[in-house]
Parts: C-alpha cells; structure tokens; sequence
C-alpha cells in the first residue's frame, strides 16, 4: 500500500527540511530526489553538520524520525546535528 511506504511517508520531512539530504552507506530510493528537485547523493560516513540521512542501517549519532518499508527493505530517515 502506498500510504505505509517509506517514500510517502517521508517526503513532507525531507520537503521542509532546509538543510542536505543523504542517502547513507548504499541506500537508495531513486524517486526522491525527483521529487525534492534536488540532487541527494550517497555518503559513507556522517557528516559533522546539519543533514537528513536515508539509511538501511542504524546509525547511533543522529536522531530517527521515521521508519517504514520499501520494496527492497526498510529504511530509516535521520536528523543529524553537531
């Protein structure tokens, strides 16, 4: 169902975000920079500065806001601070 996937369900978060966005370590829905109107590359490690980071996995130094599945997995959207 459309409405529980990831993608719908985190658009409205990545929309009124104003700062980068991130695919983390691999993962990758490739319809949301489409429509973001902007480029969200792929990054391996967190950064040390204000991001949203898509992911797969866990990552213990940013703040989960939202989890749901895919058709190729779960994922997960963090907020990553300083």
């Amino acid at each position: 169902m459309k409405k529980n996937r990831f993608q719908t369900k985190a658009l409205p978060f990545l929309k009124d975000f104003d700062g980068p966005v991130y695919f983390y370590k691999g993962a990758e829905i490739s319809s949301i920079p489409l429509y973001l109107k902007r480029c969200a590359p792929n990054i391996d490690h967190v950064p040390n500065h204000r991001v949203m980071l898509i992911s797969k996995e866990d990552i213990r130094e940013c703040r989960e806001i939202l989890r749901a599945r895919e058709f190729d997995g779960n994922y997960r959207l963090y907020v990553c601070k300083p």
